[in-house]
């Protein structure tokens, strides 16, 4: 960590944001100059460090709050967690809303076990926890453990043509950036997965955003509709669908949902979700939910702690040989291994990936649809308000339509004296013009929507949703990978239902919309010619007569006008099609490539007498959709269980065990050497002891699906510092904790080693495998700290101070955040007011309060007392 002392003295930043930061919920990205803040007004703002707001995301309603927010590891998302369960995930880049975080559907695809029983709830958010695991983790050991290499006495001068060939030592935050050197790294992909990633919906068209229908009086614009905020602008919309596709076959992208009920919800890749996991025992006690997670990029398991509370004696968890009081709070270690990662290896990138787009692509083919269905109103909708006031004035029994009374009109040039009060009244020039710019206007985004947006759509879900069943075929012989191909086939088979139906709507409405525009050009004829009084004998009434396609004409009145033939895939759904909407089953209007060409050629010919379950024959678009819905859930529901069943939380180990405390943070270390060896910190402040650092150790292996085999020692390091009250505590990275300590009139920021004062105090101590029995859920208890350390005196403090605050300056820190990757290495300081900030650049010098962090191996360690 030497490279930290070195670093160049940057300048301290000082801002204020626009409102007071709520509950300190705070979060710092990791490789930009971002700063994520939810406020008082429950609205996440994006800083930059010199203040300036980059963006910022206003609250989906009136009553949705802030519960949790978190940066990807690599600060290209932003994940929101609102009220109610619902998510959000904003690109860093524009601060757009993202599809697959966005859209409700998405986050609930996998299997739900609530969902069996019909008692699926609504779970807040309690934290949430941005990873990354490497299915291949010993190649990027490999090259992070390659030191720099020297060339030798007898190596030639480097010269320009061969120094960029000399090799830097390589560390794992370089894997992590946002924009990782390909070339430096080695991560350029051998052919046989170059073939596997090759991505032919590039030479697709591009996706584009939909015609927007007209609103609706005295409501906005697509009020309330999510979707429409997700595909909100045409970036956001790239941002999805034609962003670079991430070939990185090695990173496995997860981020844990876990909720307040003691359920955790794993989303690979952003949004591949494989449902609720419970956690052990969590209805065994009154309040229980994950406060922190932890992981490392080396292992598939992922660290939760864990707190369990039995608020007066409420909830069933006991411990052997302690008197516990009415209200207790445990805080437990609770592994969750993502097996899966490694029984599917590099494949698990491209099928989690590939279902991740199959599952935007059917949201954006089903809100597409939504829309074209309120533009097909739009046709109908303004002639049939039109007609409505003609059809009282008539004689029901000669003119049973309003549009009859019109095709008499057309046909024999007689015209009823109400049809011709409508004409001139009603109608008029300036009611026709609006008729003819509304209707053709509603034609030509109808048009437009079917052949740029549905078409292309359905064309890239069926490539993709190929690809994932070439992906089960190849994983047919894979028993840990259990996902069948017949799921997808039933899913094309849909789609090219949907693609023969598109095509038919393509044909009517253009045929609709010459026929409009004959009738259009005959209305404004009859119009002017009705108000002239003249019987159309003129000249130029004959010039104009001969220019009208009567033809179009009376189709359009027999088959457009009140009939048109688009109702037939965009109408309104039959008794039947809400009850098939409700069956999960395909025997149920079943809607094959066959039985739908059979269903069109039929309603072509005009026979519409098919029986059985094709009663009136209406195929709506949009019921095929609600169809497709099952199909695609049933899918990617199955490999959401088979991710579930590959998922591991063998139990959890007592940590801690008192009545309240104050603080806590987590953080999971990959111990370098030969074994596979990680060590998960947990730092603790007891309300009993606000200025004392207590530091549990727990060490496992790299897979965890039994405690006792997997955890070796749990152990618990106490550091008093002088009297005081520790504010906030962060892990600034594998060796230090930072924290802020209020002594009197003066905040201290500590950096505090922790590796290396409990690596020297507890070296050669263990535990044995039936102490971890004794803290294991549910009857386990805490143990006892093993070592105590003190820095009470301000001589064995001072080494350990980055800054002072004093309390005259009115600046009182009360918040931490901190980021501490390489060439990063940044520490943001909240004040008590809630709105002031200070930005720390480590290495650097700020006046008279030296930043260095207390690095070198030659300072002297703490020693036990006693």
């Amino acid at each position: 960590m030497e490279d930290l002392l070195s670093a160049s003295p940057q300048p301290e930043a000082v801002f204020a944001s626009h409102a007071q930061v709520k509950n300190g919920i705070i979060s710092l990205c990791p490789t930009v100059d971002l700063i994520a803040i939810a406020d008082q007004h429950e609205s996440v703002n994006v800083y930059r460090f010199n203040g300036q707001l980059a963006f910022s995301k206003k609250r989906p309603n009136v009553k949705s709050e802030v519960k949790s927010i978190c940066w990807k590891y690599d600060g290209k998302c932003l994940a929101i967690a609102w009220s109610f369960g619902f998510m959000e995930m904003l690109s860093s880049e524009t601060g757009k809303v993202l599809l697959n975080g966005a859209t409700k559907t998405l986050w609930t695809s996998g299997l739900d076990p609530d969902k069996e029983t019909g008692t699926q709830e609504t779970d807040e958010v309690s934290c949430l926890g941005w990873g990354v695991s490497f299915s291949d983790a010993a190649s990027v050991k490999a090259k992070t453990s390659q030191q720099t290499r020297h060339a030798d006495q007898n190596a030639p001068e480097p010269s320009t043509d061969t120094w960029d060939n000399k090799m830097s030592r390589l560390s794992l935050d370089d894997f992590l950036d946002r924009v990782p050197n390909r070339q430096r790294l080695d991560l350029d992909l051998r052919l046989p997965d170059r073939l596997a990633t090759l991505d032919v919906e590039k030479v697709f068209p591009l996706l584009g955003l939909p015609p927007t229908p007209a609103p609706q009086i005295g409501q906005a614009t697509n009020a309330g509709d999510d979707w429409d905020e997700v595909f909100s602008s045409q970036t956001s919309l790239d941002a999805i669908f034609h962003s670079n596709a991430n070939t990185d076959l090695n990173a496995v992208s997860t981020l844990i949902v876990c909720s307040d009920t003691g359920k955790v919800k794993p989303v690979l890749y952003d949004a591949m979700s494989i449902g609720f996991l419970r956690l052990p025992y969590n209805d065994k006690a009154a309040s229980y939910k994950a406060v922190h997670v932890a992981s490392h990029p080396y292992t598939y398991t992922h660290a939760l702690l864990v707190e369990v509370s039995n608020d007066n004696g409420q909830g069933s968890f006991q411990s052997q040989s302690r008197v516990m009081p009415s209200s207790w709070t445990k805080l437990v270690f609770v592994p969750l291994t993502l097996n899966a990662i490694r029984s599917a290896g590099t494949s698990m990138q491209l099928i989690a990936s590939k279902a991740t787009q199959l599952l935007n692509l059917f949201q954006y083919i089903d809100g597409v649809g939504r829309r074209v269905e309120k533009l097909f109103g739009e046709i109908t909708d303004f002639p049939q308000n039109r007609l409505d006031l003609l059809t009282p004035e008539l004689d029901e029994e000669e003119f049973p339509d309003p549009s009859d009374a019109l095709y008499q009109l057309a046909a024999t040039g007689i015209c009823d004296p109400q049809l011709r009060e409508w004409l001139i009244d009603i109608v008029g020039d300036r009611g026709h013009r609006r008729w003819e710019t509304e209707v053709d206007s509603a034609y030509s985004k109808f048009i437009n929507a079917v052949h740029e947006n549905l078409l292309p759509a359905i064309e890239r879900c069926s490539v993709v949703t190929c690809t994932l069943r070439g992906l089960a075929s190849y994983q047919d012989s894979n028993k840990k990978c259990n996902i069948r191909p017949e799921q997808f086939t039933r899913v094309l088979e849909y789609l090219r239902s949907m693609r023969l139906i598109l095509h038919e709507c393509l044909s009517y409405a253009t045929e609709e919309r010459r026929g409009f525009a004959a009738f259009s050009k005959w209305l404004k004829f009859q119009i002017g010619l009705q108000a002239s009084g003249s019987d159309g004998d003129s000249d130029e009434s004959i010039e104009q007569q001969a220019g009208l396609d009567y033809r179009q004409i009376f189709k359009y009145l027999k088959d457009g006008l009140e009939r048109s033939r688009l109702a037939f895939f965009w109408g309104s759904w039959k008794p039947q099609h809400h009850d098939a909407a409700k069956e999960d089953r395909d025997e149920i209007m079943v809607y094959d490539v066959n039985t739908t060409a059979e269903v069109l050629k039929a309603f072509k010919e005009d026979r519409l007498t098919l029986g059985g379950a094709w009663v009136d024959a209406e195929v709506p678009f949009t019921f095929l959709c609600s169809k497709l819905r099952w199909r695609v859930k049933d899918a990617t529901g199955e490999i959401g269980l088979w991710q579930q069943d590959q998922t591991s939380i063998p139990g959890g180990v007592v940590l801690e065990e008192v009545e309240k405390y104050l603080r806590s943070d987590m953080r999971m270390v990959f111990e370098h050497g030969d074994t596979e060896e990680f060590t998960t910190y947990v730092a603790t402040v007891l309300k009993t002891a606000p200025s004392e650092v207590r530091v549990h150790q727990v060490k496992h292996g790299s897979d965890l699906d039994e405690v006792e085999k997997s955890v070796w020692m749990p152990d618990l390091t106490t550091v008093t510092l002088p009297t005081g009250e520790i504010k906030d505590l962060k892990f600034f990275n594998d060796t230090f904790v930072v924290l802020i300590l209020s002594v009197r009139d003066t905040s201290y920021l500590l950096g505090v080693p922790f590796t290396r004062i409990i690596s020297s105090a507890v070296l050669g101590r263990n535990v044995s495998v039936e102490q971890v029995r004794l803290q294991r859920l549910p009857e386990g208890h805490a143990r006892k700290p093993t070592v105590d350390i003190s820095l009470q005196e301000s001589l064995k403090m001072e080494p350990y101070i980055l800054g002072e605050f004093p309390h005259a300056d009115r600046f009182r820190p009360s918040t931490l955040v901190v980021n501490g990757r390489e060439n990063r290495n940044t520490i943001c300081v909240l004040g008590e007011d809630g709105r002031h900030f200070r930005v720390f650049i480590v290495g650097a010098k700020q006046d008279n309060n030296e930043l260095t962090l207390p690095m070198s191996d030659n300072e002297v360690t703490p020693t036990e007392d006693g």
